[in-house]
């Protein structure tokens, strides 16, 4: 008889075990758990990736840009100083021509005097120094020695090529002194009256 009591009581005790949850089943659920866990945290660390991967990207992506502006901006002004400098080139092929050209229209357009007239307006009365050459290498040479100007036209003098002259006097045939100024002289040559100024190259 106690062998079946013995036998009833670990029955009671085995029904009693399987209903109670051991160690085994516990780790178990543990394990079917992560299941579900472990495909949301791999969601999140993918989302936090691609937020990482976005932040880091605008991070780099401004500078860069900035680069490129000034970049293009540098180029901008590399051909524009290019550009500017073929321009100034051309302007400077051309100008000898253009400049060639009016100073002859000047000179066609000035009028023409005789020995004997009275003195132009002051605008026609050009330097020596900005007629032509042409007309600069036939011009009898110009010593000057000494110049003396006053108020009173008598009393002006001047020295030129050793001879001690006065207004209205001949240096050269076809060379008059015309008149003495407080700087130089004006002198009448070919058709045409010109300054000399004498003190300054003393």
């Amino acid at each position: 008889m106690s062998f079946i009591l013995d036998a009833i009581k670990k029955s009671e005790a085995d029904r009693k075990k399987s209903q109670q949850t051991d160690i085994y089943s516990l780790q178990d659920q543990d394990i079917a758990r992560p299941s579900v866990h472990t495909h949301r945290s791999r969601w999140l660390l993918l989302c936090f990736a691609l937020v990482i991967l976005v932040l880091t990207g605008w991070y780099l992506w401004s500078p860069l840009l900035n680069y490129i502006s000034e970049y293009d901006a540098a180029n901008k002004d590399v051909s524009a100083s290019v550009v500017a400098e073929d321009a100034l080139d051309q302007k400077e092929t051309f100008t000898p021509v253009i400049e060639t050209a009016s100073t002859a229209t000047a000179d066609e357009l000035m009028p023409t005097y005789s020995i004997n007239d009275s003195l132009p307006p002051n605008h026609q009365i050009k330097e020596l120094w900005e007629q032509p050459v042409s007309f600069q290498n036939q011009l009898p040479t110009l010593d000057f020695a000494f110049h003396v100007y006053s108020e009173v036209a008598e009393q002006r003098t001047i020295i030129i090529n050793d001879r001690r002259l006065t207004e209205g006097q001949m240096i050269a045939r076809g060379l008059k002194l015309h008149t003495i100024t407080e700087s130089g002289v004006i002198l009448f040559y070919q058709d045409r009256f010109f300054h000399v100024d004498v003190v300054t190259q003393w």
